[in-house]
């Protein structure tokens, strides 16, 4: 809903200020990080998580069968980086749910790869060369380098 707002009503203010995107995608990673952390028991976490990263990659996925190679990828970006890095802080609320929370978000990736959206390719190789990520995915590693 928000990203949709955004395309049709702010995008053509979008390309003189950037901070009304950069606050309504910021307002709204932080909502679905705090439900996210909210939610009573870690499946409970990790549920709500999967159900949130569904319905913003389905979303995605039915605005590239509409557009194409116009799809508007840095508002999904965004969404995607913001919830990463809410949810794979170091915080105590979050520590029993790390590993899951990176495997959520592999199944995204895997999801979104660029044979099914090959309009969100820029967005993925942004999202997979973070070093925020691959960060997080060397910690859980459980390959024996020496």
């Amino acid at each position: 809903m928000c990203l949709d707002f955004f395309n049709r009503e702010l995008y053509p203010q979008f390309l003189s200020s950037a901070n009304v995107q950069t606050k309504c995608t910021f307002v709204w990673n932080r909502m679905l990080a705090l439900l996210v952390k909210q939610s009573r028991g870690d499946a409970n976490k990790i549920y709500m998580l999967d159900k949130v990263l569904g319905i913003v990659a389905g979303v995605l996925l039915r605005d590239h069968e509409v557009m194409h190679t116009a799809l508007k990828q840095v508002s999904y970006h965004k969404i995607f980086i913001g919830l990463f890095l809410e949810l794979s802080a170091e915080e105590p609320i979050l520590e029993n749910i790390s590993l899951e929370v990176l495997t959520t978000f592999y199944n995204l990736l895997k999801i979104l790869s660029p044979t099914n959206a090959p309009g969100f390719i820029h967005a993925w190789l942004g999202f997979i060369s973070r070093m925020t990520f691959w960060g997080r995915m060397l910690q859980y590693s459980s390959f024996i380098v020496y």
